[in-house]
């Protein structure tokens, strides 16, 4: 097994993450799918992002790791224009600002869920792209 899917299996349990998608419920905002995610005692309707549909796979480290990865693309987006670029969604779609907005708001506590003040999603944007390494194994598993 990858150590990467370790390190998620542990985060999972060490923070009682879990991340339920909202069945068939888009938002209407692109490719993103909604979901229920939660960390330690908090609770967010996060949007995932998942261009390559791996949450009808319903497998829920699979969800934590899509979750982890979204969280930390609006992390590092500068600000909203670059965030919509970077998961190539048009900035005016109804909604999406308010949901950006409240999304960043969510990821400023942060603690719970980074190391060294950055995201850590645990598999590579890079497996995810390529379908390689523990992006494959959570696929199939």
């Amino acid at each position: 097994m990858y150590s990467e899917i370790i390190q998620l299996k542990e985060f999972v349990v060490r923070n009682a993450c879990k991340c339920v998608v909202i069945a068939g419920q888009h938002d209407n905002f692109g490719h993103l799918v909604a979901s229920d995610f939660y960390i330690k005692k908090l609770h967010f309707k996060l949007n995932l992002d998942d261009e390559y549909n791996d949450s009808a796979l319903n497998n829920p480290l699979l969800n934590v790791a899509l979750a982890l990865r979204s969280l930390g693309h609006l992390h590092d987006a500068p600000d909203f224009l670059v965030w919509c670029n970077q998961l190539n969604l048009n900035p005016a779609i109804s909604g999406l600002l308010d949901y950006y907005k409240e999304a960043i708001a969510f990821c400023l506590p942060k603690s719970a869920f980074s190391k060294n003040g950055e995201v850590v999603s645990f598999i590579s944007d890079l497996d995810f792209e390529l379908n390689s390494g523990a992006a494959q194994y959570l696929r199939k598993h």
